[in-house]
C-alpha cells in the first residue's frame, strides 16, 4: 500500500465508516421496497427529501433533526394518501418527483452561497460530507435502527402476504406509515451527509443485483449488503488513485465512482444470470 493511498484511508476514515454502514443499511431496507415494487415511490420520497435537505440549507437550518422532520412533513401525507388509493399512480408519483425537483431548483436560483450546499446535496462528493459524531445526531438515527430492528418481521410478513399479515392483526396502514416513517428518516440522515442519488443507488440497485439469484430473504439480505460494501469501498480506493491525463493527474469522483460500481455490478450479475441460463 502507498503512502499516498494509506495517509487518505487515514484521513478519511469517517466517511469510509459511515458511507458504507449507510450503504448497507440503505440496501437492506431497499430490499423490501423492491419486493414490493415500490421502486419509484421510493425514489420520489428521496427526491422529497432532497428538497428538505434544500429548505435547510436555503434557510441555514443546522440541527440534525431539522431535515428529518420536515421530511416527515412532507412526505407522510403522501404515503397515507397512497394507501388510500390502493394503487400505484405512476403519473401522479411522475408528477410529485418533477415538483420537488422543480422547488429544489427554485431555491437553488435564489441564494447565493446556498448554490454550493444545494448542489452537493445532490451531487456532492462523499468526500466532503459533513460527517460529525454528535449525539443529537445518533441518538434519533440509533433509535430509528432500533425501532426499524424491532418492526422488521412485520414490514417483512406484509411485504409478502399482506393478508395474512391482516389476519394476524397488523394494520396495513398503521405498517406503511412506520416503514415508510423510518425509510423517510434514513434517507433524511444519508441525503444530509453524502448526496441525493448515493443514497437512491444504495437503496435500489444492490438488490435489483441479487434479486434473481436469491432463494431466500436471508441470501439476498446478505448479498445485497456485501455488493453495497465491496461497491462503496472500492469506489473509495480508486478514488484516492491518481491516473494520468494529458498533462494533469485525474481524481475520480468517489460518489460517482461508487454509482457506477454498483451499476456495473448489477449488470454483470443479470448478465451471468441470463448466461447460465436460469
Amino acid at each position: 500500500m502507498n503512502l499516498e493511498l494509506w495517509s487518505s484511508l487515514e484521513f478519511f476514515w469517517p466517511q469510509i465508516l459511515l458511507g458504507s454502514s449507510f450503504g448497507i443499511l440503505l440496501s437492506l431496507i431497499g430490499a423490501l421496497l423492491v419486493l414490493r415494487r415500490q421502486i419509484f415511490f421510493g425514489i420520489t420520497l428521496s427526491q422529497g427529501v432532497s428538497l428538505a435537505v434544500a429548505i435547510s440549507l436555503y434557510f441555514g437550518y443546522d440541527s440534525p433533526l431539522f431535515v428529518p422532520l420536515l421530511s416527515l412533513l412532507i412526505l407522510l401525507p403522501l404515503v397515507v394518501f397512497k394507501k388510500s388509493r390502493n394503487k400505484d399512480d405512476e403519473a401522479f408519483l411522475a408528477t410529485l418527483f418533477l415538483a420537488f425537483t422543480a422547488l429544489s431548483q427554485f431555491l437553488l436560483n435564489l441564494g447565493g452561497n446556498v448554490t454550493n450546499h444545494l448542489m452537493a446535496a445532490y451531487f456532492g462528493d462523499i468526500l466532503t460530507s459533513p460527517v460529525s459524531w454528535d449525539m443529537q445526531f445518533f441518538i434519533p438515527f440509533l433509535f430509528a435502527l432500533f425501532a426499524y430492528s424491532v418492526l422488521h418481521n412485520r414490514f417483512l410478513s406484509y411485504s409478502f402476504d399482506q393478508d395474512f399479515s391482516i389476519v394476524r392483526g397488523n394494520n396495513p396502514i398503521q405498517l406503511e406509515l412506520m416503514y415508510f416513517g423510518l425509510l423517510i428518516i434514513f434517507l433524511s440522515f444519508s441525503i444530509h451527509m453524502f448526496g441525493s442519488y448515493f443514497s437512491m443507488s444504495q437503496l435500489v440497485i444492490p438488490c435489483f443485483a441479487l434479486l434473481p439469484w436469491a432463494r431466500s430473504i436471508k441470501i439476498l439480505y446478505v448479498g445485497t449488503g456485501l455488493i453495497s460494501f465491496l461497491a462503496t469501498i472500492l469506489g473509495f480506493l480508486l478514488s484516492f488513485q491518481s491516473f494520468p491525463w494529458g498533462q494533469e493527474e485525474l481524481h475520480l469522483p468517489t460518489t460517482s465512482t461508487i454509482i457506477l460500481l454498483l451499476c456495473f455490478f448489477a449488470l454483470l450479475s443479470r448478465m451471468l444470470y441470463r448466461s447460465l441460463g436460469r
